[in-house]
């Protein structure tokens, strides 16, 4: 479950941030065009959500880093546990 939070938390993360590097272009176009910003309103709306994406992720990331950090077993460790009778 919590590799699906953080599955999610990427998508969303990587969805504002091309929303944001969208919104920056159209921006500079404009400025181009006639001089003049490009409603720098939803660029900071935008900014905004793609910091908190960025800190959702990290979050689940280490949640799920933390979950799993002491369940890393390789087929060497079961070939080795076997042997010695313990498993």
């Amino acid at each position: 479950m919590e590799a699906g939070r953080c599955a999610v938390a990427w998508v969303e993360y990587q969805a504002s941030t091309e929303q944001l590097a969208s919104a920056r272009r159209k921006l500079q176009d404009a400025r181009r065009r006639y001089g003049q910003s490009w409603n720098p309103t939803a660029i900071q709306r935008l900014s905004k959500r793609a910091a908190l994406n960025d800190s959702t992720y990290s979050a689940a990331l280490a949640r799920l880093e933390h979950m799993t950090a002491g369940t890393r077993h390789t087929a060497h460790d079961a070939l080795v546990a076997q042997y010695n009778g313990k498993a």
